[in-house]
């Protein structure tokens, strides 16, 4: 049951990713379309290449959902762990 919750969850993160995300349908985000999405941050270009490599993991210039997935998760156990410490 477990697997069949996280397949279909990953399939939603997927669809939703490749619909609203990756607006050139590449299967990764361009620096152009990741500056598109964060556009209304007002980051300035700096701040911008900081996010980019903060997210680009395996430094290969955009981000794949392989990245995002991997960040997210990285972000759910850290505040797991710190609702169980705390």
């Amino acid at each position: 049951m477990h697997d069949t919750v996280s397949s279909k969850a990953m399939r939603s993160i997927q669809k939703k990713f490749t619909s609203q995300l990756d607006l050139g349908g590449s299967g990764k985000l361009s620096k152009g379309e990741l500056r598109f999405l964060l556009h209304y941050l007002y980051l300035t270009d700096s701040e911008f290449i900081e996010v980019l490599r903060a997210l680009d993991l395996k430094r290969q210039g955009y981000v794949d959902i392989g990245e995002l997935l991997f960040l997210f998760g990285s972000l759910f156990l850290s505040r797991a762990v710190e609702d169980i410490v705390m």
